[in-house]
């Protein structure tokens, strides 16, 4: 379309050498390149603050995972409590003691629930802080590793 414009131009002010060049034009020319690259300097800056934005999207994400993990696991204990309760009544109400088999069964799988919960929650609070602090995905692992050796789960 550009070039459609230029061509009849020319031919309207009857040829190339009847083109009248202009101070505005000659600036206009020098500084194309000038313009040009602060072109792509913003393109590239509008794609880093997306991927910034992505990235923070996705920890934010993670985060929130880790929440509702962490509340699915709490339901799950406080329901095997419950049923755990209730075993221990019946098996104290009919004198059967295979209700307290299935209730100490409950409560081995309650604890290791618990301890998944704690795994969970220093997790997520790791994730937290890190989020918080701005700390680059590559010194996460060290971090969680160093978390987990001071809970004794390293």
């Amino acid at each position: 379309i550009v070039r459609r414009l230029i061509k009849d131009h020319i031919i309207r002010v009857g040829g190339i050498l009847q083109v009248n060049i202009t101070k505005q034009m000659m600036i206009s020319v020098r500084s194309a390149r000038s313009r040009y690259s602060q072109y792509l300097a913003d393109k590239k800056e509008g794609e880093e603050k997306e991927r910034a934005q992505m990235k923070r999207k996705a920890e934010l994400d993670e985060i929130e995972e880790l929440r509702m993990k962490t509340k699915r696991l709490k339901t799950d204990i406080y329901a095997l409590n419950m049923s755990i309760k209730k075993y221990a009544e019946k098996c104290e109400t009919t004198g059967d003691l295979t209700y307290i088999a299935k209730s100490n069964s409950l409560q081995r799988t309650a604890d290791e629930k618990e301890k998944e919960l704690k795994k969970v929650n220093e997790e997520l609070d790791a994730k937290i802080q890190i989020y918080k602090q701005g700390i680059t995905p590559l010194t996460f692992p060290f971090i969680l590793l160093i978390v987990c050796m001071q809970c004794n789960y390293g």
